[in-house]
């Protein structure tokens, strides 16, 4: 990036330019006087720079040989003191700049009485309680951040004066003084006793953390009332946070029903805190006192309002017994709404099939699908998970149903299913076919795979010819079976590319048994259907490609010739032209993605040239046409390893 390589022109011991150092001061003082902002970040960036990486140095032009060299020691801390001087004796400071003096410079004794004391001027004179706030928030975060507490990097002089500095900095508005407690839903980097010893004990600080906030709400509620909560809404990121210490704030249940419904009623910039607001102030309400404030604050509102007071309600039985009370409009809009993710609720068993069936009937069945994270135990009912997946690949998503589907979580679900009592051999294979795109990823041995779509395809070469027709055009421009057709654009674009995955994806070969021995005969009866279906349809050539294809991915023998026997009586029985063709490009495709080494040359494909050769000559007595095959195979890679060769001399010439 453009100040990337500012900083590494005015890098303080390797400078990437050949300007003496008088020059390279002088630029950073043009720098600060005409571009302050960027003048600024140079200073600040010199003072703590640890690495140093070279520029690129054009190799066709002279320069003079100290260019981008490493400088004296003596000249190195001349240009960072002269750099510091810039910093500190800057026109005007702010909270920034300030904020990064002490987080850059908070190491250097030299100069931290200095910096504290234009903390202290800056404290006394500036009006802005905000940007005073965020420069005392910078100053507690890194003075008593814990790592760097634990390892000693802060001095006790520091933290003295970090002290003293904030609380001069601190406001009088209890507003702006208890935002950084409510800024994240994580509370760290500030003043506390126990912080100090070398093990952290992280339930003291959260003891620490919860009686701070609960002070700080009393204060602001007493100060401002609810105006104040949605100031504090607005400053920060834990929504949740200030709804449940605005509970233990307003007991009463009169006021809560008062909150909820001002929380119902408000502008819509702050809905979605507002959401996570009432998520909060609801789940620190008992299971008693919650229903009856959900009952009074629903009652006078329109169904919209009360949909949304209920998806804020803790996600369970005990708020959809109170949903049940709610008109027929209420649930619907509750259900096609809901946010199960957010809720981070646990559900059981029992309740995750409330979930699923409900959003199911919603019409979202990707949300149903990711619900079945939050059950105890991950353990839904086969039917119920069948008729899940099917929804999930054939009904269409609206806005609320967009969530991704993990293929990990699919391929789990498929495991479940499969051999089930509920779910049959073709069913499991339906299921396989409709999410083969997502399982794609996982079929090197890991995750479900396709099993029961394979042997489908090994029982039935019909699939596979129509998958092959879905993909590929007659050559005789004819015109295919009505059931074989899918005359919708869309839908025939969508088929072709799963009829595709499908034909690359198939590792089973016809005629294996359950110990994973290939027969050659069921294996020759269903290569001899798929050509004949093919060349009905006028898709000899292509159908003959794929036999070839699936053909190369058989196993080598026991003996570790090459294709086994059976593979090798089909192919010499069928010696075709195609199919050999389709052969080699399986071989080729099989080796996926390489890296060459230019040192190694072509070592790779000739030792692949020299196992194919063998291969080709232990059968050239029993299988000639195979033989010719795997020879020609060889021939290819051992001319691969020749172009190789030449190619890494020619890389060789050109960068040595």
């Amino acid at each position: 990036t453009p100040v990337s390589t500012l900083e590494a022109i005015y890098h303080s011991w390797t400078p990437q330019t050949a300007a003496p150092l008088c020059d390279r001061i002088r630029g950073v003082e043009m720098l600060a006087t005409h571009f302050p902002h960027v003048g600024w970040h140079i200073c600040i960036k010199i003072q703590r720079q640890r690495i140093s990486a070279s520029s690129h140095r054009p190799r066709w032009r002279d320069h003079r040989k100290d260019y981008g060299q490493a400088v004296p020691e003596c000249d190195k801390e001349y240009f960072r003191s002269k750099t510091l001087d810039i910093a500190l004796n800057w026109p005007k400071h702010d909270n920034k700049t300030l904020g990064d003096l002490i987080e850059h410079l908070g190491h250097l004794e030299a100069v931290q009485s200095f910096v504290w004391k234009l903390v202290d001027s800056y404290a006394r004179t500036e009006r802005d309680a905000v940007a005073k706030e965020e420069l005392r928030e910078r100053i507690s975060r890194y003075g008593f951040s814990r790592s760097r507490l634990r390892s000693n990097t802060i001095s006790a002089v520091f933290r003295k004066s970090a002290r003293a500095a904030c609380k001069k900095l601190e406001s009088v508005d209890p507003i702006i003084r208890h935002t950084w407690l409510f800024a994240k839903a994580w509370v760290g980097g500030f003043d506390d006793a126990h912080i100090d010893t070398a093990d952290f004990d992280s339930s003291k600080h959260m003891e620490r953390v919860h009686q701070l906030r609960q002070e700080a709400l009393d204060e602001i509620w007493k100060a401002y009332g609810w105006e104040g909560v949605t100031k504090l809404l607005s400053a920060g990121d834990a929504a949740r946070a200030v709804g449940e210490y605005t509970r233990l704030t307003t007991s009463t249940r009169r006021k809560a029903g008062e909150i909820l419904r001002a929380c119902l009623g408000s502008d819509l910039p702050l809905k979605e805190k507002l959401d996570k607001f009432m998520q909060g102030y609801l789940s620190a309400l008992s299971e008693a006192d919650r229903a009856n404030v959900l009952l009074a604050a629903a009652s006078g509102t329109d169904d919209e309002q009360a949909a949304r007071l209920f998806r804020c309600a803790p996600l369970g039985k005990e708020t959809w017994h109170l949903l049940e009370q709610q008109s027929t409009t209420v649930r619907e809009r509750y259900w096609r709404e809901i946010s199960i993710s957010s809720q981070g609720v646990l559900l059981s068993d029992q309740e995750v099939a409330e979930v699923v069936n409900s959003l199911l009937k919603a019409r979202r069945p990707r949300t149903a699908f990711n619900a079945v994270h939050w059950a105890a135990g991950r353990k839904v009912e086969p039917s119920l998970l069948k008729r899940l997946l099917v929804d999930v690949a054939t009904v269409n998503n609206d806005q609320n149903d967009s969530c991704e589907i993990n293929a990990d979580d699919l391929s789990d679900a498929l495991n479940a299913l499969n051999g089930s009592a509920e779910t049959t051999s073709d069913e499991m294979a339906q299921l396989e076919f409709l999410f083969l795109e997502a399982l794609d990823g996982l079929s090197d041995g890991s995750g479900h795979g396709i099993p029961s779509l394979e042997r489908a395809i090994a029982q039935n070469p019909g699939i596979f010819a129509q998958s092959i027709a879905l993909v590929y055009k007659r050559s005789d421009n004819g015109q295919d079976p009505p059931e074989w057709r899918v005359d919708d654009p869309d839908r025939r674009t969508a088929a072709a590319r799963k009829a595709y995955t499908l034909l690359t994806r198939v590792r089973w070969i016809p005629g294996t048994d359950e110990n994973g021995t290939v027969h050659a005969e069921p294996l020759r009866r269903w290569c001899t259907e798929v050509r004949r279906l093919c060349a009905e349809q006028g898709r000899a050539v292509v159908g003959d490609i794929h036999i070839g294809q699936l053909l190369s991915r058989t196993p080598t023998d026991h003996e570790g010739r090459g294709p086994c026997i059976a593979v090798c009586e089909v192919l010499d029985g069928i010696r075709s032209e195609h199919v050999e063709q389709g052969y080699r490009v399986g071989v080729y495709n099989a080796r996926g993605p390489h890296f060459h080494d230019v040192e190694k040359g072509g070592n790779e494909e000739r030792d692949l040239a020299t196992l194919y050769r063998q291969r080709a000559e232990r059968l050239s007595f029993d299988y000639p046409y195979v033989s010719g095959i795997l020879g020609r195979i060889a021939d290819d890679y051992q001319q691969e390893g020749t172009w190789q060769d030449t190619h890494a001399n020619v890389i060789k010439r050109l960068f040595n």
